[in-house]
């Protein structure tokens, strides 16, 4: 993510987290591809960061960042790290992105997935965690991945969750989904991949504009429109849907 204009010294920078053997750490990249340390931490990896909006609690305008000892983590402008919420279980979050505030109960909190589950957390603006929705998990589904949330103008889907589902633990693998969740936590949508492809795992999404979604696979990106998700039948299930691909398409990474 790149790093607001009143982040001290890092400001305009992109932040780059991640873990290796000493555990978590931050790393802030100038346009001139100068890296310099944020921040470190022992144990468990950073995985995802967000930036929380300015009045979400003691933590606003710090970046919030998942980590896979169950809890997230807060860095100031200075790099200075602090626990901010605990998931009970220890479960291994993974993505996470502010929800909208007119998305049901959970609206204006931060939401964040499991890797190892089918559970998404809600973590308010004093750092109280709920429950907001379990996923059922299909064949080969260890967990979840990467949220974003659709802009206005997304076909029908505008403000809905869009969450993807692993098809492997390390990327590769076949029965990956992608759906959409609503305000209540319910599964509304499933994006149609049918047989053309081989391999679906997804990982990172993101919105371009108000017609397009990128998705990162284990290796290529795919594009999607609205056009190429349904609806979810009763009773939901994330099986992927074998009845053809609407408009998907995919672009290799550039290497």
């Amino acid at each position: 993510m790149f790093l607001p204009s009143n982040f001290g010294s890092f400001a305009g920078q992109y932040l780059a987290v991640g873990y290796d053997a000493n555990g978590a750490f931050g790393v802030a990249v100038s346009a001139n591809a100068t890296a310099t340390p944020v921040t470190n931490l022992g144990g468990s990896g950073f995985v995802t960061p967000v930036l929380a909006p300015l009045g979400f609690g003691s933590v606003g305008g710090e970046v919030l960042v998942t980590r896979t000892d169950g809890t997230v983590v807060a860095i100031d402008q200075n790099g200075n790290p602090s626990t901010f919420a605990s998931v009970a279980g220890n479960p291994y979050l993974f993505g996470s992105a502010f929800a909208p505030h007119d998305f049901g109960s959970v609206g204006g909190d931060l939401l964040v997935t499991d890797a190892v589950s089918g559970n998404i957390f809600a973590v308010d603006a004093n750092g109280n965690v709920s429950l907001f929705a379990t996923v059922p998990l299909g064949l080969n589904q260890p967990g979840l991945r990467q949220i974003a949330f659709a802009p206005d103008g997304f076909g029908n889907y505008g403000g809905d969750l869009f969450l993807s589902i692993s098809g492997s633990d390390a990327g590769g693998g076949t029965f990956g989904a992608l759906v959409v969740l609503d305000g209540s936590g319910k599964e509304i949508a499933v994006l149609i991949v049918g047989n053309e492809l081989s391999h679906f795992d997804p990982r990172g999404l993101f919105f371009p504009d108000n017609q397009t979604l990128l998705i990162a696979s284990s290796d290529p990106i795919f594009l999607a429109t609205p056009q190429d998700f349904q609806p979810t039948p009763e009773p939901a299930t994330l099986l992927l849907v074998g009845s053809g691909m609407m408009g998907l398409w995919f672009k290799r990474r550039r290497s």
